[in-house]
């Protein structure tokens, strides 16, 4: 299959094509175009370059491509979080650079799961349990985790502190002044839960139960929650688990301003790309997908061609994208 033939099939120019699906230059095209060649692309089973250092040596000393699976397996579909959306979408444009080819599977059963098998490597995007990450392992031990937070067990893995993330976001807030500061997102365990409360704790805060909303980190529980905790009219700012709820909560403030209501800042993590399209602009940590998607996919070639054999754990550090969603506390 040909530059030509994804070019034809998507009503783009083979220059684009290529720029696309190299990575090399991620503003060449708009999203939905990159969206659409990358979706033909896989459709086809195209392989940009058959010469690349990912290559193995089939029979015969034909060159074969590297065959990926990327696993997702708490979302039925990405687009249900635009943050792995997006991550995926860096990891597939790696994966494709470098000449894999690449499957994505999500929420994989039985025969599904039986398919990794096939799959010369995996990467596991986003949270999963132990029996999940044992059940890829018994069917490919050639695997990547590229998620938030660390996990425990003998793999690879890539990931950006939700828990360092979080207690960055509340301790911006209360450099501004805040002190009354609730939470929206998972109340459980979960890192960036532990993250607002180590920041309040360790600025002698206390922690609210009734300031804590937990939900399933969806824009629609974002408003809903943000309205309830307007209603209540308690808390000066709010740090949500993640964007897509924070893009909820603000829709639900700016409904609340129209009437004149004072505002209340808001901060999160990912730094999704409708961060900075959203009024106000969203002030969130930025985690560093293309840079994880990179060190991910190296680690996993760098383990098919045998390059090391101890199980690596790399860490990337959130960095704070201030916009207009915060304001001092007057």
């Amino acid at each position: 299959m040909s530059l030509k033939e994804i070019a034809a099939m998507t009503g783009t120019s083979v220059s684009t094509v290529s720029r696309v699906l190299s990575g090399k230059n991620p503003k060449c095209a708009s999203q939905p175009v990159a969206d659409k060649i990358r979706a033909a692309a896989r459709e086809l089973g195209y392989v940009p370059n058959p010469h690349a250092q990912a290559l193995k040596t089939g029979k015969g000393g034909t060159p074969a491509p590297w065959r990926v699976a990327v696993v997702v397996f708490r979302l039925s579909s990405l687009a249900e979080d635009p943050f792995f959306e997006e991550l995926y979408r860096c990891v597939e444009t790696e994966l494709l650079g470098r000449g894999c080819q690449v499957r994505l599977l999500a929420q994989p059963e039985g025969a599904a799961l039986d398919e990794l098998s096939e799959a010369d490597g995996v990467v596991l995007l986003g949270r999963c349990g132990q029996s999940h990450i044992a059940a890829v392992r018994d069917r490919n031990r050639n695997l990547v985790g590229l998620w938030r937070n660390p996990m425990e067990g003998a793999l690879d893995q890539v990931f950006c502190s939700g828990e360092k993330a979080a207690q960055a976001a509340v301790e911006y807030l209360i450099g501004l002044g805040h002190r009354d500061i609730a939470y929206i997102g998972d109340g459980s365990a979960e890192g960036r839960f532990v993250g607002y409360t180590h920041a309040l704790l360790a600025h002698q805060i206390p922690i609210r139960l009734p300031m804590v909303y937990e939900t399933g980190q969806t824009r629609a529980e974002g408003r809903a929650a943000m309205e309830r905790l307007l209603t209540e009219g308690q808390t000066t700012a709010v740090f949500c688990a993640n964007d897509w709820t924070a893009l909820g909560a603000l829709e639900a403030l700016k409904a609340r301003r129209s009437r004149g209501a004072a505002p209340v800042s808001v901060i999160s993590i990912d730094n999704i790309q409708e961060a900075a399209q959203a009024v106000p602009m969203l002030t969130t940590m930025n985690v560093p997908r293309q840079d994880m998607a990179h060190l991910a996919v190296a680690l996993l070639l760098d383990r098919l061609e045998r390059g090391h054999r101890e199980y690596l754990s790399l860490e990337l550090p959130a960095r704070l994208m201030e916009r207009d969603s915060c304001y001092v506390r007057g």
